[in-house]
């Protein structure tokens, strides 16, 4: 019985450079994101300045580049990483909320 998988099976980890800087990249928004957050938090508690605050376009630009490298990995290197794969549907979602922001004002 083999242990090695397919090259197109689902895999936990990414199996390629490409995947491994598209997971990077959505980690690195989802911190920015807990950061944000924190910041928020902080700003309202302790009535620090809303200038402390990270800009929207830092958290638009991180998030967009994390999507489009996964989304090439998966398509140009066929990396199915399970993980990567989630947490780029979820920075999708939270990419959506902030565009919902923007466009309410």
């Amino acid at each position: 019985m083999s242990t090695t998988q397919p090259a197109g099976a689902f895999r936990t980890l990414p199996r390629t450079r490409l995947g491994w800087w598209g997971l990077g990249l959505l980690g690195a928004s989802a911190a920015l994101q807990l950061v944000q957050s924190g910041l928020v938090w902080a700003s309202g508690a302790w009535g620090l300045d809303e200038a402390v605050r990270v800009p929207v376009l830092v958290f638009v630009a991180v998030m967009v580049a994390g999507v489009l490298v996964s989304a090439l990995a998966v398509v140009l290197r066929r990396d199915y990483s399970i993980m990567m794969i989630a947490l780029a549907a979820v920075v999708l979602i939270s990419l959506g909320g902030v565009a919902v922001r923007a466009l309410a004002g």
